[in-house]
């Protein structure tokens, strides 16, 4: 809540909402001409029933209600808000022509956390509604302050428990490697074929386990990356960038038959983004490798950008075929071990993709264009 002073008056950024619900005529003109903009937001409702719909659709801050109104009266109106959970939190204050301590006590009991008195006093008027919307923000400020300490609270738990599970799994996978290589060392050649098949894919499960505890640390710490603050960018020459990337994962992937004819591209070799260049390229070396690795090279998959000025931004599009899909929420992919598409995402890559975009302040969506097609559009900021 913004708050400054000009001639005496509370202004409050953005205007607070106001439905007044009156069966009057002349009262419902003289409060909606009392609260005027850029202060306040006002509604009006003729009726409760319409008052109750009103409210219901619009949310407001304060709701305003007579209590002597035909067919719904205020006490019925502020029953029915009351026993929304949407709308039981709204504060309601009263507008009478009661004044027995009855209605009054009536009026506390049914809801309301204030009343005023028929003919009310336009100052007045003006000055409890200012101090009901004032203590209503300053409860909703604390509650959102409260829901972010408990987040990074939570945040930082899971951060020192997956460095946990991280270091103790990599000392795992460092025992279970160095085995590995002294039983070859001291068994070399004696193996039959079936053997040293056995041991190739206990390699690569372990390296695939080492790549998945990477990605989980990235993860879980990404609330601590995101409050030191945004990373160093920096302009980063796209086609490069990918092609490095490329490149490095047919080194990687030799046992894959003409991996070359996998990969198509179509970017200017002067198209420029600005980003954290270690991110850029890590991000497309999880999706690109998810992709070669989880369909043994046999994707196809085609990468063209194009810039928009009037956005100052950069559109990647990755279109993959060959990729048998479920045909349900492209956009689950991003969560971790989902399964949208058969055998792929079914890791932590595509969420830490994600998470890479979005931490250089773009965007990244998915889509199933077709039964064996997946599409990668990846928003960054131009250079």
């Amino acid at each position: 809540m913004t708050e400054f002073f000009n001639n005496n008056e509370i202004y409050f950024n953005p205007p607070a909402k106001l439905i007044v619900v009156d069966d009057s005529h002349l009262n419902r003109n003289f409060i909606v001409s009392a609260f005027t903009a850029p202060n306040y937001e006002v509604i009006s409702a003729a009726d409760g029933k319409e008052g109750v719909d009103l409210v219901k659709k619009a949310r407001p801050e304060i709701v305003l209600l007579d209590i002597m109104m035909p067919g719904m009266d205020g006490f019925s109106v502020a029953q029915e808000l009351k026993k929304d959970p949407v709308t039981k939190d709204i504060p309601i204050i009263f507008i009478t022509a009661l004044d027995a301590l009855k209605d009054k006590l009536k009026a506390f009991e049914a809801g309301a956390v204030d009343f005023v008195t028929k003919p009310f006093n336009h100052k007045e008027l003006i000055a409890r509604v200012r101090t009901h919307v004032e203590l209503a923000r300053l409860g909703t400020q604390k509650q959102e302050m409260l829901k972010i300490m408990l987040e990074e609270k939570r945040n930082s738990a899971i951060a020192r428990i997956a460095a946990g599970i991280s270091h103790n799994f990599n000392n795992m996978l460092g025992v279970s490697f160095g085995n590995i290589m002294l039983i070859e060392s001291m068994e070399k050649g004696k193996f039959e074929q079936i053997a040293e098949d056995a041991l190739h894919d206990v390699k690569k499960s372990l390296e695939r386990m080492q790549q998945m505890v990477k990605q989980f640390l990235v993860l879980a710490n990404r609330s601590s990356e995101l409050k030191g603050g945004p990373p160093a960018s920096e302009k980063l020459n796209l086609r490069e960038a990918i092609e490095d990337v490329f490149n490095n994962i047919k080194i990687q992937k030799q046992n894959i038959h003409d991996i070359d004819k996998c990969c198509s591209m179509q970017i200017d070799k002067t198209l420029e983004i600005f980003s954290d260049p270690s991110h850029v390229r890590e991000l497309f070396n999880l999706i690109l490798n998810e992709i070669v690795e989880s369909t043994g090279g046999k994707a196809q998959f085609h990468i063209s950008a194009a810039t928009f000025p009037n956005r100052g931004e950069t559109d990647c599009i990755i279109a993959i075929k060959g990729i048998p899909n479920v045909k349900k929420n492209a956009e689950a992919i991003f969560e971790p071990f989902a399964l949208p598409i058969a055998n792929v995402g079914s890791g932590l890559a595509f969420s830490v993709a994600k998470h890479l975009v979005e931490l250089n302040g773009g965007k990244v969506k998915a889509d199933f264009p077709g039964d064996d097609e997946l599409t990668f559009t990846l928003t960054f900021t131009s250079a």
